[in-house]
């Protein structure tokens, strides 16, 4: 039984309690019974709509609250809908830092994982502090922001599409909250387009930031044969016999990183 049905059925029987404490006639009984099973009549109506919404994610409760006034057999009842954390909204409302700071925390491994890079990607969608410099070799020189990049791209696809003002254009894209399957679409095109531009054989540069300014190129690596011991059996001494035999890895294509020390580390180095 969910903790909810528990709550109600103490509730109930506390009711009940009361009632045969105060020795309370069948008029009495009424509003000591009947209001209370109505109230959590209602409490379920209430609750069932609240957590069965298609377009909300978000998921609620209500709460029961009982005033009981000492000396009246009168009982003030307050149910008041309320919005109920969810952890995995509350992890996606996290700040970009706050995400990759308790990935760095809770992971064991270093393996790949699409639920985290998922949560990378819809925290910068949607947090609009987090703000990256970009750099030169004397410093920076300018900003990059995901949350508002994208929001530009929303404001001219609203404006061209509905054919409205661009500050009703803007002011729509600005009320947008990217979803999980958003976030998701932009990481397949990201990648997607990585593994496409690279086909043209140029250097792809992810942009110099402050510790790092790595480009990637795509390189072919060439089929070869090697020759690798295996084993085949044991000798007299228990010891295992190896025998040499060949495979063949077929030509492949792969990703070259090259990221020399960013120049305005150096510069800021020979400063100091």
């Amino acid at each position: 039984m969910s903790n909810k049905w528990m709550n109600l059925a103490s509730i109930f029987l506390i009711w009940v309690l009361i009632a045969q404490a105060h020795y309370i006639f069948i008029d009495q009984l009424i509003i000591y019974f009947l209001i209370p099973v109505a109230a959590m009549i209602v409490y379920s109506i209430v609750d069932y709509f609240m957590n069965n919404d298609p377009e909300d994610t978000q998921s609620k409760e209500c709460e029961f609250t009982v005033h009981i006034y000492d000396g009246s057999p009168w009982i003030d009842y307050n149910i008041t809908p309320l919005r109920r954390k969810n952890t995995m909204v509350t992890k996606d409302a996290m700040t970009v830092k706050d995400v990759i700071a308790n990935i760095a925390e809770t992971r064991t491994q270093t393996s790949a994982n699409s639920k985290d890079e998922n949560r990378v990607a819809l925290a910068m969608l949607n947090d609009p502090t987090y703000v990256v410099d970009i750099y030169n070799k004397e410093g920076v020189v300018g900003q990059y922001s995901p949350y508002a990049e994208t929001r530009d791209m929303i404001s001219s696809i609203i404006k061209d599409t509905a054919k409205i003002s661009e500050g009703e254009a803007k002011k729509l894209a600005e009320n947008y909250q990217f979803d999980k399957k958003n976030s998701q679409a932009m990481i397949n095109f990201g990648k997607e387009f990585v593994l496409t531009y690279l086909q043209t054989g140029r250097k792809l540069p992810m942009g110099c930031r402050e510790k790092s300014n790595c480009s990637l190129i795509k390189i072919t690596k060439d089929a070869r044969t090697s020759s690798f011991p295996v084993p085949n059996g044991v000798d007299a001494n228990g010891e295992k016999i190896y025998t040499t035999t060949t495979g063949t890895t077929p030509a492949y294509e792969s990703i070259r990183v090259s990221g020399a020390c960013p120049a305005h580390l150096k510069n800021k180095a020979k400063k100091s």
